[in-house]
This record gives structure tokens, C-alpha cells and sequence, in this order.
């Protein structure tokens, strides 16, 4: 699936870039195994005429990755109600939002308002950690349909001089 013309914007390019380079970083290992990701340590900001195509390759292999990925903006430390402002296609199919309504959407919200406490301190843990593995929760669909997330990795985002953003 082609990836949305939002997500083609210089930010959104170089977030996809930190959200690869900070899972790998944080959890050691890299989250795609494609062979162009392999490049991904030479790439690096600003976007240029000469590696922009490279920018965009890598946003759809994570658009289009065969697991969701959600990104929020800062932390519970840094913002008090971050907002998602990256979900690729996966994660668009399990929640059942647009993409568009997605990114304007509280990350708090895909929990159920009874388990918010526990959210919270589970994001806290992680802003501290820098990431937990093996991650298994409730969230709940844009129809109010709930489902289970199971076996999943949450971690910060960082840039490139490694502050959480």
C-alpha cells in the first residue's frame, strides 16, 4: 500500500528515521530486517535532494510493516496528553481510524478509561527504561470494539543529539 502523502512531509520523514535508529538503539536490534535498512546509519538529517529517496523507502517499509507501529508525540514527563502522530498501516486495520482522525487522536484513548492509571505508569516505566519488550495489553477499536495487543516492544523516540521526543 502506498504510503499517505502526509506521512511524506520532511518531519514525518525524519520521525520515521528516529523511530528505526531509536528502536534499534534502545532494544539493540533493528526493527525491519530489510537489506535497505542496512543503510540506515548512513542516513541522517538534513533531507536532501541526494537521500530523500532514501528517506522515503524507509517510510514505507514502515508504513507497510507486517506489525503495527504507533508513534506519540513526547512523554508523561513532557506533555501531558501526548498525541499519535505516526501509525502505519497495521495499526490503522487494529484501531479502524482513518489516519487522518488517528493523528488527532490522545494515545490515552486506545486504553480503556478504566485502565488509564495503569497506562500511565506502563508509559512512565518506559520513559525511565527507554523500552519494555514483551508488552500485552487491551486497547480499544474506533467502534469500541476491544482487542488485545500481545508480545509487543513500546520505546522512545530520540534525537539525534538522544533526547526523547
Amino acid at each position: 500500500m502506498k504510503t499517505p502523502q502526509l506521512f511524506q512531509t520532511a518531519e514525518n520523514l525524519l520521525l520515521v528515521l528516529r523511530i528505526l535508529k531509536s528502536h534499534r538503539h534502545l532494544v539493540g536490534r533493528s526493527l525491519l530486517n530489510e537489506p535497505s535498512i542496512k543503510e540506515l546509519d548512513k542516513l541522517s538529517p538534513p533531507i536532501t535532494e541526494e537521500n530523500i529517496a532514501s528517506f522515503h523507502q524507509i517510510t514505507n517499509l514502515v508504513f507497510n510493516a507486517p506489525f503495527a507501529v504507533l508513534s506519540h508525540s513526547g512523554t508523561p514527563f513532557t506533555n501531558n496528553d501526548p498525541i499519535f502522530n505516526f501509525v502505519n498501516q497495521k495499526a490503522i486495520d487494529a484501531f479502524g481510524y482513518s489516519v487522518t482522525d488517528f493523528l488527532t487522536i490522545p494515545s490515552r484513548k486506545s486504553a480503556q478509561p478504566a485502565n488509564q492509571a495503569e497506562r500511565e505508569l506502563f508509559m512512565k516505566t518506559v520513559a525511565k527504561n527507554g523500552f519494555v519488550e514483551n508488552y500485552s495489553g487491551i486497547r480499544v477499536k474506533s467502534s469500541g470494539e476491544l482487542f488485545a495487543i500481545r508480545n509487543g516492544t513500546v520505546w522512545n523516540v530520540l534525537d539525534e543529539s538522544g533526547e526523547v521526543i
